[in-house]
């Protein structure tokens, strides 16, 4: 199990609606104009949605899919074993329980800034993770 932070993620993907502001004095002799924002801001209600559109596009791309019973739970059937490979998404954190852990990371780190990453956390979600005979 490892688990991480996406940083800044909600200032790095596109918006996935148009959002038309007027621009203000700061922007000098173009005050007034028209201006359409390509990235998601802090603050903004659709934000969260754009992120997460973002990221199931990613993940996806990966090979995995939403489960039926959470659409932040991803599975994919292991390409390597007889089972399947999680990767649980909180908005910006995730979780990775599968065997070949590193290499999800590793692919998800070339796409999006990963922070505070936790090789078998103890505390996720508010949640303490605990281990009884090796197992989760």
């Amino acid at each position: 199990m490892i688990s991480g932070d996406i940083g800044n993620a909600f200032c790095t993907v596109p918006c996935v609606e148009k959002i038309w502001s007027v621009a203000g004095e700061q922007l000098g002799d173009k005050k007034g104009a028209i201006l359409v924002l390509k990235q998601a801001l802090y603050g903004l209600k659709i934000v969260s949605a754009s992120f997460h559109k973002c990221l199931g596009d990613f993940l996806c791309e990966m090979g995995l899919e939403p489960s039926r019973a959470d659409q932040d739970l991803w599975i994919k059937k292991s390409e390597h074993y007889e089972g399947y490979d999680y990767i649980a998404t909180q908005m910006d954190d995730i979780m990775i329980v599968a065997k070949n852990l590193l290499e999800y990371m590793s692919h998800i780190k070339q796409h999006f800034q990963v922070k505070d990453v936790m090789d078998s956390p103890e505390y996720y979600l508010g949640n303490n993770i605990a281990k009884r005979n090796g197992k989760v």
